[in-house]
């Protein structure tokens, strides 16, 4: 069961909760099957897990050493911690001693983990198989790109909560062509602030893709659809548009669409594109996503359902490398069917007018 609290307006909560695990299973297992069928992803997925392989003996050698080292000095500051004089500070010893052995061997478990052939293992997985599951999608030209710096994340500002200096992170970039148009998907996390407002660098507050790319023609307006990006306790900061009601009270409970152009908002946002924006929570990986139009400029940010969640590089101790990327490719099935809905609909009834009207 995962639930996550959405809060809109008056702070009025609404509950998600992933529905047929069953289903999604069996879809993740179909697109196994397909991807095994490339033979060329089929013998990049084959290498990778040789390598994942690998590592995971690696790791589970260094855990069989590690954990009776951090056993061992857990029982020695647990030891310590006893010897004390009871103090007003130290009223519960056999809490304390037990709450130290545990970090101590969690520690020794995390170091385990921090290996160079796990990290080998992830920017192997990102280089050869997001590409391919990219082009899948019928992207071209799609590679890992250049860590932007917070520039890029320009065009979709309105969506996001903090932008400021050392106040957000892009951990993964790719960059290609989608059906005709420039595309850039990066990983972005946005840093947790403590009660005085100041950046915690220890702690993310939010994270997900930010897709960007741009629209073969201008639309005649803006439109923005912002929701909560972390639980519900930060939105975006104000935007200089007016709120727009679109009589749909299951998605406006978990939406605020503002526009210069009521008329445009409705095109855009048809029944079917309302229901695809609520119904990416299904897939179980993404909170509800979120769209920005400005003209030409598109972005499409998805945040990850826990912010613990790394998409372009996968823990090598997680699950297979085929059934890594098949995963990959069922959660971002919805997120490019937004995409796919929304360029269909230009393409097919908000071509743009020499006076910058839509067409009929």
């Amino acid at each position: 069961l995962v639930v996550s609290r959405l809060r809109q307006g008056e702070r009025a909560d609404a509950d998600i909760e992933q529905t047929d695990v069953a289903a999604r299973n069996a879809r993740v297992c179909a697109l196994a099957a397909e991807l095994r069928s490339d033979p060329d992803l089929a013998l990049a997925l084959d290498e990778l897990e040789a390598q994942r392989r690998a590592t995971v003996a690696q790791i589970a050698r260094r855990r069989r050493l590690f954990v009776p080292v951090g056993l061992a000095a857990g029982a020695a500051a647990a030891w310590w911690v006893l010897s004390l004089p009871p103090s007003p500070r130290n009223q519960h010893p056999w809490l304390a001693a037990l709450i130290v052995i545990v970090i101590a061997v969690a520690g020794a478990l995390l170091l385990a983990e921090m290996t160079r052939s796990a990290d080998a293992y992830r920017e192997a997985f990102k280089r050869r198989v997001i590409p391919r599951l990219l082009t899948r999608f019928g992207a071209s030209d799609a590679r890992p790109g250049v860590n932007s710096d917070r520039t890029s994340l320009l065009d979709a500002a309105a969506l996001l909560p903090d932008i400021s200096p050392g106040g957000c992170r892009v951990e993964n970039t790719i960059t290609g062509v989608y059906r005709g148009r420039p595309i850039r998907i990066e990983e972005y996390r946005l840093y947790g602030r403590d009660k005085q407002g100041r950046v915690m660098q220890t702690k993310f507050d939010c994270a997900g893709l930010l897709i960007t790319t741009s629209a073969e023609r201008a639309w005649p307006g803006r439109v923005i659809v912002t929701g909560p990006a972390s639980g519900g306790e930060r939105w975006p900061a104000h935007i200089a548009l007016e709120r727009v009601s679109l009589e749909d009270p299951a998605f406006e409970t978990v939406y605020r669409t503002c526009s210069d152009d009521r008329n445009l908002a409705c095109a855009v946002l048809t029944p079917r594109m309302r229901a695809a924006m609520l119904g990416v929570i299904d897939g179980g990986g993404f909170l509800p996503p979120m769209l920005s139009i400005d003209k030409s400029k598109v972005a499409l940010f998805a945040p990850f359902l826990s912010v613990s969640d790394a998409f372009m590089q996968p823990e090598a101790t997680q699950a297979d490398a085929l059934g890594q990327a098949a995963l990959q490719m069922e959660t971002l099935s919805p997120v490019f069917e937004i995409l796919d809905m929304l360029f269909d609909r230009q393409d097919g009834r908000m071509r743009a007018t020499p006076s910058g009207q839509p067409a009929p």
